[in-house]
């Protein structure tokens, strides 16, 4: 996508109020703010694994600190889940169902991420 229209509409979305963003390193955390619920979750991020999973660790904890119960949004790579999960130091509830094309037969396109923030 051309970064300057994604940069200008993540801008207008964070002025507007209804969404929040959180950065660590060169790791953000994008997401629509509908309290308790951090909700349409999306992660970008440049980071290196190792600063990626602690960038996670510091999200998870800014969003117990916030007093946020859950975060939801969709995960299109397997790998990101796992890596999700591996990051999950606190102990929060994770939970993944599949997206699917053609219904309940098709090939996995993504997963529906549901995080219980304890």
């Amino acid at each position: 996508a051309d970064w300057e229209n994604v940069y200008s509409h993540v801008y207008a979305a964070i002025k507007s109020d209804k969404f929040r963003a959180l950065r660590h390193g060169d790791t953000i955390l994008f997401f629509q703010v509908q309290s308790p619920v951090a909700s349409q979750a999306h992660i970008f991020s440049a980071d290196p694994q190792d600063k990626f999973l602690e960038a996670l660790r510091e999200f998870g904890q800014a969003l117990k600190n916030g007093g946020y119960k859950k975060l939801t949004g969709i995960v299109r790579n397997a790998s990101l889940l796992r890596l999700i999960r591996k990051a999950n130091s606190i102990k929060f509830e994770v939970n993944d169902s599949p997206i699917r094309a053609y219904g309940d037969s098709g090939e996995v396109l993504g997963y529906k991420l549901e995080i219980g923030i304890t």
